[in-house]
């Protein structure tokens, strides 16, 4: 955790406990305390579930549907077959970095 955030976390956690104690002093709860209570609780979860994460993770962006799988395992299966052919001319693929490109490709134009 970096250490402007520590000092924000503890800030936050020093509010939420003064808003806290005032709150148990009123035999009538006030509304404006218990909404910066709420906003304070919101924001200190946020800023500790923030500081967990790993700064470099990854989030999947998208996937394919299951058509688009399904389009990828068929033109794979024909690379496999050796009947998968490639642009124009009509060449064979033999790379499977090819067929992977190809199949990606076709699945992009299938969603």
């Amino acid at each position: 955790m970096a250490a402007q955030d520590q000092l924000e976390v503890d800030a936050l956690t020093k509010e939420l406990t003064a808003l806290k104690l005032a709150s148990q002093g009123r035999s009538v709860s006030d509304p404006r305390i218990n909404k910066r209570i709420a906003v304070v609780e919101d924001l200190l979860g946020r800023k500790k579930t923030a500081t967990l994460r790993t700064p470099n993770a990854t989030y999947k962006k998208g996937g394919m549907v299951k058509k688009q799988q399904a389009k990828v395992k068929k033109v794979m299966g024909e690379f496999k077959e050796g009947k998968l052919k490639a642009g124009k001319n009509g060449k064979t693929v033999k790379d499977k970095g090819q067929a992977i490109a190809i199949a990606l490709s076709v699945a992009r134009k299938k969603k």
